[in-house]
């Protein structure tokens, strides 16, 4: 189980640094020293397990805002969809983005 964890930690880490990689993703493993297959293999997973694996973010909302949605905004490629009071004003949505990037 340690290993599992090691290995998801090490792609984790392969994956961070390929975000800024500007070439080829060919290029990329041959500079990482990975093969294109495990490449995919490691996205793939990492995408399908950060659906559940986000950290939650806390709001504090009265109960009136939190019955009551007007806002739906979808994030991310995995489809992530929130819903927020429609009294909530650009500048708060603005901070809750900033926490969820």
């Amino acid at each position: 189980m340690a290993k599992r964890k090691q290995s998801a930690r090490r792609w984790a880490d392969i994956l961070s640094r390929y975000a800024d990689w500007q070439g080829s993703v060919r290029a990329f493993c041959a500079r990482e020293g990975i093969s294109v297959a495990s490449f995919y293999y490691w996205r793939r997973k990492q995408a399908t397990e950060n659906v559940a694996g986000f950290v939650p973010v806390q709001l504090k909302a009265t109960i009136e805002e939190a019955q009551c949605s007007g806002v739906r905004l979808h994030i991310g490629p995995a489809g992530v969809e929130v819903e927020l009071p429609a009294s909530w004003d650009e500048q708060r949505i603005g901070r809750l983005l900033k926490e969820l990037w």
